[in-house]
């Protein structure tokens, strides 16, 4: 794992106690207090509260080569956060739910965070070997396939206001 910013997990479960109106506390899950998982320039931590099934993902975007400004960081988070709202209001049911964030560095961890439903399962691989079969790659293809047909008509908008030339 690449080396990574820290954030003190009480302030981290905190974020996500706050979203909630009943006082429960939240943990961790899949070790990420410990072991945060790092996969395209975001930290993430998984959090539950205890009575409740549902995961949370706090994902904090790191950019730590410093090729980004603060101003940056900040503009994405917030463009994010505008396009998991309308996915949200669509219908789209392929991306995470936004349950909240903050983007500015003003807040207990002092970084831009999201704090996402888990999306369960695992990473897909696909290499020239795996998968094997070529029904099993045929069937994910479709899958993907069927994703961005659902993408296309949920986020598609009224031509009407649009003159034709």
């Amino acid at each position: 794992m690449a080396p990574h910013a820290e954030f003190p997990p009480p302030k981290v479960l905190a974020l996500a106690s706050a979203l909630r109106s009943d006082g429960k506390s939240a943990t961790f899950c899949f070790d990420t207090n410990e072991n945060p998982i790092f996969v395209g320039q975001c930290l993430i931590y998984a959090v539950k509260f205890p009575d409740d099934d549902e995961t949370w993902a706090i994902r904090i975007p790191l950019h730590e080569d410093g090729t980004l400004p603060p101003s940056a960081i900040t503009s994405m988070v917030e463009t994010e956060m505008d396009v998991l709202t309308e996915l949200s209001k669509t219908g789209f049911r392929w991306s995470p739910r936004l349950i909240g964030g903050d983007s500015s560095f003003d807040n207990p961890i002092e970084h831009p965070y999201l704090v996402l439903s888990w999306v369960r399962g695992n990473p897909l691989q696909w290499t020239p070997a795996i998968p094997a079969e070529p029904e099993q790659r045929h069937k994910i293809l479709c899958q993907l396939t069927d994703i961005q047909l659902d993408l296309a008509q949920c986020t598609q908008r009224s031509r009407s206001n649009y003159p034709i030339p």
